[in-house]
């Protein structure tokens, strides 16, 4: 069962934040908060705040803004959602598409998760197929930040019942509604990305859209968060489910991404090649020589250029924690090189250096030249996931770096400085 203390304690922060950063202390205060605080928040409308934001790489050349929302206003979200979780749930249980319904897992690290993982997908994608012709790929256009909030109540609720409501708030997707938008300075465009709350909400969304496919007569295929697999028979049928997806989103002031929506012949394929490359390198348990991984992680690079949008190199460096390797300066090596490509790396890198570090000798200073180049480079981007990351990595390993780094991280996130997520709401008077 979902509750309000583990929505606190473990889906508040985006799953990027580094080890030490902790809500826990917030979660153990729980009980001094107002337990009509939801209740009051929609009726003070005035108040409202600003979300940390937190710059952290999707691809190697994109990237994602996640956000940390003040307190004071998230905390009445979280626990609005567990007074209505029963009926979320059994909302969103309405699906037959989705694999990414909210899900709540003992043994997960977070307070909401998926009811599939994302490694089931290739399976499921091939099961789901059985007797079909035609592959269609769409999804929804930069999702999270073009949710519109009072659509929330719309799929929960129907349009015109959302719309009676408005003012008495007797709907849980119109309170709901209430208490997102003051986490974002009242604007109704856009959730946060990063919270478990957040993930709970797009869900609801997605699985009206979902409704309105299945009642179009598309039900073979899944959908798992915003990105649709769907099987067809026949093209036509690929072109019917793309008017049908149209249509639906617009109920929900979504748009669907046309640049990536794609219809090809099965059998489509599931996996992409450049992880059947690196998945096929028979080293996992066996003792490494320095020529079979320099063979490994060479081909690991020339996969990473020819698939710059894919996550290569994140993906070798996690596969390569199962070897046994004879060369560990030159593993060491290839794993900061790894970092400086692809900083995605990084927390996989620090695992796989910790657990080594009783066992073999690491190079201090390759480490120390590696952090220095990643707080150089990233600094003045403002890229707080690689400085956060790579500061955390010099202090567990007692890095010392010098003084031009500490002056150039010192400058990141400046300009939040005084919106930081224990930071007092801002309070303006709202023009109707």
């Amino acid at each position: 069962m979902l509750t309000a203390d583990s929505l606190v304690r473990k889906g508040y922060l985006h799953d990027h934040a580094i080890p030490p950063l902790s809500t826990n202390l917030l979660a153990d205060h729980l009980i001094d908060f107002p337990s009509d605080s939801a209740d009051v928040f929609w009726k003070t409308p005035s108040k409202h705040s600003r979300c940390v934001k937190h710059s952290a790489p999707k691809r190697r050349h994109s990237r994602r803004t996640l956000a940390i929302p003040n307190q004071q206003h998230q905390i009445p979200l979280c626990l609005k959602l567990v007074e209505h979780w029963r009926e979320i749930e059994a909302y969103c249980g309405k699906s037959k598409l989705s694999l990414s319904t909210p899900a709540v897992k003992e043994s997960s690290k977070r307070a909401v998760d998926r009811s599939s993982y994302f490694r089931d997908l290739s399976s499921e994608r091939i099961l789901r197929s059985v007797g079909c012709r035609f592959h269609l790929y769409a999804d929804f256009a930069r999702y999270y930040s073009s949710i519109y909030t009072h659509s929330i109540a719309w799929a929960l609720h129907g349009k015109e019942a959302a719309r009676i409501d408005e003012g008495s708030w007797k709907l849980a997707g119109n309170q709901i509604d209430a208490l997102v938008r003051p986490t974002q300075d009242r604007q109704s465009v856009g959730i946060p990305v990063g919270p478990d709350t957040s993930l709970i909400i797009a869900e609801i969304i997605a699985t009206s859209v979902d409704q309105q496919l299945e009642a179009a007569g598309i039900t073979q295929g899944l959908r798992y968060v915003d990105d649709f697999h769907l099987y067809f028979r026949s093209r036509a049928g690929c072109e019917h489910a793309i008017a049908a997806l149209h249509a639906a989103c617009g109920q929900y002031e979504l748009d669907v991404n046309d640049s990536k929506t794609l219809i090809e012949e099965v059998p489509d394929v599931s996996e992409p090649p450049w992880k059947n490359v690196l998945r096929a390198s028979p080293l996992n348990g066996a003792n490494v020589s320095a020529p079979d991984l320099l063979s490994y992680f060479n081909a690991a690079f020339q996969l990473s250029l020819a698939h710059s949008f894919d996550g290569v190199l994140k993906y070798a460096v996690s596969r390569s924690a199962g070897f046994v390797v004879d060369d560990f300066k030159l593993y060491q090596s290839l794993l900061c090189r790894c970092m400086i490509t692809e900083p995605g790396c990084l927390p996989d890198v620090l695992e796989i250096l910790k657990k080594s570090k009783f066992d073999v000798m690491l190079s201090p200073q390759s480490l120390v030249l590696t952090i220095e180049e990643l707080c150089r480079y990233h600094a003045p981007l403002q890229h707080g996931y690689e400085v956060a990351w790579a500061l955390w990595f010099a202090v567990e390993f007692g890095l010392k770096l010098s003084n031009e780094i500490a002056a150039a991280v010192s400058k990141v996130g400046r300009r939040f400085r005084r919106s930081c997520f224990f930071a007092r709401p801002r309070t303006r008077t709202v023009r109707p």
